[in-house]
């Protein structure tokens, strides 16, 4: 996998994602959303979202998780990932 040309992607795609409204993506908890994206380089990406509770405890901000691989043996069971935090605002930390 290209690490570089995936964490791209992956920037993209979770920026994208993450425009959704904290409603949104509160309905999204425990429910993997599954794309997949062709790199310049003609590589076919997999991604997966996942949403939750970053303290189960308080319910309040949101954990925004993605992850993309290519599909190869290394990057299916290691896959890169990136996060980010939504508060109950929609503010991004």
């Amino acid at each position: 996998m290209n690490k570089v040309e995936a964490e791209n992607i992956l920037v993209q795609q979770l920026a994208s994602f993450t425009q959704r409204s904290y409603e949104d993506l509160v309905a999204m908890i425990d429910i993997s959303q599954v794309t997949q994206a062709k790199a310049p380089s003609g590589c076919t990406y997999n991604i997966e979202f996942n949403v939750f509770y970053d303290d189960p405890h308080q319910k309040q901000d949101l954990r925004i998780m993605g992850s993309i691989d290519d599909g190869g043996f290394g990057s299916s069971v290691c896959p890169l990932t990136k996060d980010g935090i939504m508060k109950p605002t929609g503010e991004l930390v």
